[in-house]
């Protein structure tokens, strides 16, 4: 509507062609996938560990007291989901708050 507002009253350089404007969430999200493509091994990496601690009962047993040993706080692991690049943030910002305990 602007842009043809505009057009309209021959005040766009070159007919409009350089006229684009994008959505916030669109730029933010292909921000995003831009810096998760820059760390996808270690992104990778981290949600196997959390896997392979969430799915055993005995390494979730063995990472919970290792937690209460050095008086962490007693939060519980996120594992990311592939439909959601938050639920990746929130993995990676939980495990940040575990660091000590991984080797």
């Amino acid at each position: 509507m602007l842009k043809d507002s505009l057009s309209f009253y021959k005040r766009l350089p070159l007919s409009g062609k350089l006229f684009h404007v994008r959505c916030c969430a669109h730029i933010l999200n292909l921000l995003v996938y831009d810096g998760h493509s820059k760390i996808e091994d270690v992104i990778d990496n981290v949600r196997e560990s959390v896997k392979h601690i969430k799915t055993s009962t005995v390494h979730l047993t063995m990472f919970s007291d290792i937690v209460k040993q050095l008086q962490l706080p007693n939060k519980r692991l996120i594992l990311d989901c592939c439909t959601r690049w938050n639920a990746t943030y929130a993995m990676l910002s939980c495990v940040l708050e575990f660091k000590d305990v991984f080797p």
